[in-house]
């Protein structure tokens, strides 16, 4: 497939797709993406994670990006502009509050996302998992004797975080996706990320309308952007872009949406080779 010579913005998740199965940006990766920036080319970190578990990541790439964090939930702009808020779209306090109420009553743990800080309950059953995701994006956690604290407020996603597999089928992430499926009914959004992860947000927000907000404010055109993934809450942004990639490791769902089917990994410096070989 021909890419566009015109190209005005670089869309990158992170997990698995810049980062290697390390958690890393290698240094081929990281000198291709400050030769893109350096061409006047925008780039965006677009991400499941929080905002202070993405800056990191553009200390170390040493380009000035706008975020898509949240899974799209919200966008912030550079840090030379003050990483303004420019899209944030909160979950109604009325479906929170049934998340909140249902992982207490089944001992699960709940992450709950205010104001760009992680909540969750101060259990000891639920150490395992706390420790796996704070090793796993850097989070710090503030935990408190009891989330209904947090009832009535709006968070900007939700995250359960289960077990892989369990001999109790309920503690798994895919029975939880399948029962919240039907109870909200497509109400809200559902992303079945890492393997222990479902995370739940507004019904309108993914990476894809992150993009776009961010696109429409830059005048940037669909065709004139690039997007890079693996996950499916990838999917939107890859469908977005004018050319969706998705890294060989990719899911076989995401690759069905993707423009491109890389032949190289995260692992490979993928991000990297495509835009070299298209773009510089």
């Amino acid at each position: 497939m021909n890419i566009p010579c015109d190209i005005k913005l670089v869309v990158v998740d992170l997990d698995d797709t810049l980062l290697d199965s390390k958690g890393k940006i290698s240094k081929a990766t990281r000198t291709v993406m400050r030769q893109v920036s350096s061409k006047g080319i925008i780039v965006i970190l677009a991400t499941g994670r929080m905002t202070p578990c993405v800056e990191p990541f553009v200390d170390d790439l040493g380009i000035d990006c706008p975020v898509v964090v949240y899974n799209g939930a919200m966008v912030r702009d550079m840090r030379s502009a003050g990483r303004k808020i420019l899209f944030h779209k909160t979950l109604e306090s009325r479906f929170s509050d049934i998340v909140i109420d249902y992982c207490i009553k089944n001992n699960l743990c709940l992450n709950f996302y205010l104001d760009d800080i992680v909540y969750s309950q101060k259990n000891p059953d639920l150490k395992k998992f706390q420790r796996l995701y704070s090793k796993r994006t850097g989070a710090r956690y503030v935990l408190v004797d009891d989330l209904m604290v947090f009832s009535g407020k709006r968070p900007t996603k939700l995250i359960i975080i289960t077990d892989i597999q369990h001999r109790d089928v309920f503690r798994t992430r895919d029975y939880q996706f399948e029962y919240f499926s039907q109870l909200f009914d497509g109400q809200v959004q559902l992303f079945r990320t890492d393997p222990e992860y479902l995370e739940i947000q507004h019904r309108n927000t993914d990476k894809g309308i992150g993009v776009h907000i961010y696109a429409e404010k830059c005048k940037i055109k669909r065709n004139q952007i690039i997007a890079f993934g693996n996950g499916e809450n990838d999917i939107a942004m890859l469908k977005y872009a004018g050319i969706g990639v998705a890294v060989k490791n990719a899911s076989e769902i995401v690759k069905k949406h993707a423009d491109i089917i890389a032949q190289w990994s995260n692992n490979e410096d993928c991000v990297a080779r495509i835009l070299k070989q298209y773009i510089l």
